[in-house]
């Protein structure tokens, strides 16, 4: 996989239920960079509520009686990633990729901008 298939910190994620797209965090680096600014690699762990994974706006699946939605909240991820790069590890875990998803427990389905 090229280099640049790889996700860096501060890449735009977008959930397809939510109304705004956000930014992925990586409040600690895994040591491992890529790019001529020396973006930090992700990893398929990076999953983590309000620490990595923002908030979408307001969540299309939770609608009010006027039309409207209600906010997203904290997305709801409990698992890893799906879809990393077993064959280049982060920080002992998979290199997360443009390629990779992140399910959200209200239904949603997080991706990572190009």
């Amino acid at each position: 996989m090229a280099n640049n298939d790889y996700a860096v910190a501060m890449k735009q994620v977008k959930c397809l239920m939510g109304t705004i797209p956000g930014t992925c965090m990586l409040p600690v680096a895994h040591g491992v960079y890529s790019g001529p600014d020396k973006q930090p690699l992700a990893n398929v762990a990076d999953f983590i509520p309000l620490v990595n994974i923002p908030q979408f706006g307001q969540c299309k699946l939770r609608p009010t009686p006027t039309g409207g939605f209600l906010p997203c909240g904290a997305p709801i991820t409990v698992s890893p990633w799906m879809t990393g790069d077993p064959k280049y590890l982060v920080g002992g875990m998979p290199a997360l990729t443009y390629n990779s998803k992140l399910i959200c427990c209200q239904g949603g389905v997080i991706s990572i901008e190009k």
